[in-house]
């Protein structure tokens, strides 16, 4: 009697294996009283077996007496699979090496039983050949396929829940015949049980008008986007990677888009997080616009009211907000990269950089600073003609106000805001602060004081040393910068795809949290 005997391996690979316990404690104070919550987070599990009658195996024996044709002989086991993990798992199978023959025990003997090459049926299957097949072993037209290579794994069931004691029959064969020497014949297959890819979880944040929060639920490493407000577009974007420990909170800000005045009134559109004011306005049926600047959108590491110092000094990266149309075939003064942006015309103001906000654009107007555009003014308030000035928009540091024409009937005198600059901490160009305590730049790698134009990375580094990588920064007209203002790219668009080329984010801020990734 000859024996071929199929040795088996399993493995269970799994993404995540941890268990872990972490404890949130939120004190609440209510007469002397605290509450504690308790979290516990379960990591996915896997474990793989393989079963012959009810009995954990690692082999399968199939006893064969051979006949002058060739006589067939075939048997079944149980790859058994459970998983916690939410997308289920993968099972694959393949020899344990890129040769899937059985050989003699003798290695003396040097015939061999390769494995089928093409795929049969138990009438067709070829003498002196072995095969498996996923089939119910009680069928005479079951298939039998050849025996992957180590190089070429084969998957034979993939599920997409969590699932206990999922069981998937495996049948061997073979047809041997009294050519070859007796004796035990042997090879050596791998099943292998994966967890499934689970998608990062994705977390987004619409404008509020309020502090908002996060707080890592686990620790690795999450991308950060953020989009800041413009109202017809040119709202800047940045993005990048970050690792925050398990527990860590982050505060979010976003950006309010432009406000409008209204006419015959004193003009205040301010806009939420830092959009500086737009000036007065008196005409009655001008086919301009009149709104104040787009605030910025940042994450944070302190919280509090959006203009407190604590708060601004701990923001970690930053998208700037998007200035305004005049008229309304005009192009929005777009939101920054390293610096915002200014135009020509009348007394306009100065662009945000990574170290000033811009200067005011005349009498009235109030320059922009750290987290803040200026506010505009008007030089004449009553005159019934184009006469208004769009506010400045946010950023890291915001745009200058400007200041309108004098009143000369029939000219248009608007007058244009300048836009902030954004910020990524480790996206180099960007110009960190030096402390929690001061406005003042950081020192660079060699211990000279970062200046706007730097290229050393190390000036980037807010004094957290809580640094982005990978970090993308796309200012509001859809130009890429590097340390300098790059070529144009599309901007992804928080809804899905992207935005037009040239064309920045419109509407409110918005910011985007994938991950663990």
């Amino acid at each position: 009697m000859q024996k071929i005997k199929f040795n088996i391996i399993t493995t269970a690979i799994i993404f995540a294996v941890a268990f872990c316990i972490f404890f949130t404690v939120s004190p609440i104070v209510l007469a002397d009283s605290s509450a504690t919550d308790l979290s516990i987070t379960l990591d996915p599990v896997i474990s793989i077996r393989v079963m012959k009658n009810n009995v954990d195996t690692d082999n399968l024996t199939l006893n064969v007496d051979p006949t002058a044709s060739g006589r067939f002989i075939k048997d079944d086991l149980s790859v058994v699979v459970s998983t916690s993990n939410d997308t289920g798992y993968t099972l694959t199978f393949a020899n344990n090496d890129t040769d899937n023959s059985m050989h003699h025990a003798d290695s003396s003997i040097t015939t061999t039983i390769p494995s089928i090459t093409t795929a049969t049926d138990e009438a067709n299957f070829p003498v002196n050949s072995w095969g498996y097949s996923l089939g119910d072993i009680t069928s005479s037209a079951q298939q039998f396929s050849s025996i992957p290579l180590s190089t070429a794994t084969t998957t034979i069931k993939t599920t997409t829940t969590p699932i206990a004691e999922d069981s998937t029959n495996v049948t061997f064969a073979a047809k041997v015949d009294t050519s070859i020497p007796a004796g035990v014949y042997s090879d050596t297959v791998v099943f292998t049980a994966t967890t499934n890819y689970v998608p990062p979880a994705v977390y987004e944040f619409d404008y509020s008008g309020a502090e908002q929060n996060f707080t890592a639920p686990k620790s690795g490493t999450y991308r950060v986007e953020m989009w800041g407000a413009g109202i017809f577009g040119g709202g800047s974007y940045t993005a990048g990677d970050i690792f925050l420990s398990q527990g860590t909170s982050v505060s979010l800000y976003l950006g309010q888009m432009s406000q409008g005045c209204t006419p015959y009134t004193a003009c205040s559109g301010r806009s939420y997080n830092g959009g500086g004011s737009g000036a007065f306005f008196t005409q009655t049926n001008a086919p301009i616009r009149y709104y104040g600047g787009g605030g910025s959108t940042d994450i944070r590491l302190v919280g509090g009211q959006w203009d407190s110092e604590p708060s601004l000094k701990s923001r970690i990266m930053v998208a700037a907000g998007a200035g305004v149309q005049g008229r309304t075939n005009d192009t929005p003064v777009a939101g920054g990269g390293l610096h915002g942006y200014t135009t020509n015309a009348y007394n306009n103001g100065g662009a945000g950089t990574q170290t000033s906000g811009g200067a005011a654009g005349g009498a009235g107007a109030t320059a922009g600073g750290f987290g803040y555009g200026g506010d505009s003014t008007t030089a004449s308030p009553g005159c019934l003609n184009y006469n208004n000035a769009l506010g400045a928009s946010s950023g890291y540091y915001g745009g200058g106000g400007a200041r309108s024409g004098a009143c000369t009937t029939g000219t248009l005198v608007t007058a244009y805001g300048g836009t902030g600059s954004s910020f990524i901490s480790g996206h180099a160009g960007s110009v960190a602060i030096e402390s929690a305590t001061s406005l003042t730049p950081r020192l660079d790698s060699n211990g000279i004081r970062c200046v706007d134009g730097t290229t050393d990375i190390v000036c980037s580094h807010h004094y957290s040393n809580k640094i982005f990588t990978n970090t993308v920064m796309i200012d509001g007209a859809g130009y890429n910068w590097t340390t300098v203002k790059g070529d144009q790219k599309p901007m992804p668009n928080p809804t899905g795809g992207y935005y037009a080329l040239g064309q920045g984010h419109t509407g409110n801020g918005y910011a985007k949290i994938t991950g663990p990734l």
